[in-house]
């Protein structure tokens, strides 16, 4: 028994003890427990470690065939809601990306100024190699690549 209390051993007990359930079952199940540098909720089953949004897809709809994706249609990659959970393959999932305008190459909605990314709802700035950092508007990381702004990101 942990300082905790006891920890349940069924993985779907532990599962969905990660997830927060919003007011409408049809929104996001966002994930809490522990997540992967990209940002994909992580779950440990047995000895072997599996996304989040895989068990679930699992769990609630059944097996998926080998060579198969789990694609979101929600874009969270947080969510393990089985709804917004489909089946596909690498190509679907990159082609509904593109289609999103989630791809580098996605054809942009407007043009930006020269150093200028868009990244979700942020602007980025970049001269040359050096990362200047991340604005609201394309006006200000406009002005930062154009003043040459920059600042350093610290990681713990």
């Amino acid at each position: 028994m942990s300082k905790y209390g006891p920890k349940p051993k069924d993985p779907v007990e532990r599962f969905l003890a990660r997830i927060k359930l919003p007011a409408h079952l049809h929104d996001c199940w966002e994930w809490e427990g522990g997540c992967s540098n990209t940002g994909y909720g992580s779950f440990g089953v047995g000895d072997k470690n599996t996304t989040a949004h895989r068990f679930s897809y699992e769990h609630f709809k059944g097996p998926v065939p080998e060579g198969m994706c789990i694609c979101h249609s929600c874009d969270n990659r947080k969510c393990v809601n089985p709804r917004h959970l489909w089946l596909g393959t690498h190509a679907n999932n990159t082609e509904d990306m593109v289609k999103k305008g989630r791809a580098n190459g996605a054809p942009k909605k407007y043009c930006l100024p020269q150093g200028v990314y868009k990244n979700r709802k942020r602007f980025g700035a970049r001269k040359g190699r050096k990362w200047l950092g991340t604005y609201d508007t394309p006006e200000e990381a406009s002005q930062a690549v154009q003043k040459g702004w920059g600042f350093y990101r610290l990681y713990f």
